[in-house]
């Protein structure tokens, strides 16, 4: 049987995947050219990174998102638990980066909203269903395998 991904997890998937060649592209120009770019928005502690650090950081985090969004698509369950994981990190990196700038309350309600969706639509019983390999989706709906 194939088993076809839920439309969120499918949008999901690809926004992640998006997310990592983009930030894999805009990598280089952002260690370069970020600092002129952001001005005052940057934080400090990222301002001090010199630019191949934060190429390797931006790089690495862009590669991170690609694999995650190519498991999500592929149904592996360890890509759903790993991108809450990630959001996590990244909420907590941002709090502590922007720790005494005016933007950390931006920051955190952003990063905080962002892993709520994601943790939403990635837990809900058709998305479960589907990385635990229990569900077929079809147009008309979702038929669990083996109950008719």
């Amino acid at each position: 049987m194939n088993k076809q991904s839920p439309t969120s997890v499918r949008v999901i998937g690809w926004f992640w995947r998006a997310g990592g060649i983009a930030g894999m592209i805009f990598a280089l120009p952002l260690a370069l050219k970020g600092k002129e770019w952001w001005g005052s928005y940057w934080a400090d502690p990222i301002r001090s990174l010199s630019p191949t650090v934060l190429f390797v950081w931006a790089f690495l985090a862009s590669l991170i998102c690609l694999v995650l969004g190519n498991g999500i698509l592929k149904g592996r369950d360890w890509a759903r638990v790993s991108i809450l994981a990630y959001c996590a990190a990244s909420t907590l990196i941002g709090v502590a980066a922007y720790q005494h700038h005016p933007f950390i309350w931006f920051n955190a309600i952003a990063n905080l909203t962002f892993t709520g969706f994601m943790g939403f639509f990635l837990y809900r019983s058709d998305s479960t269903a589907f990385f635990k390999g229990g569900v077929e989706v079809f147009s008309g709906g979702a038929s669990y395998l083996g109950i008719s």
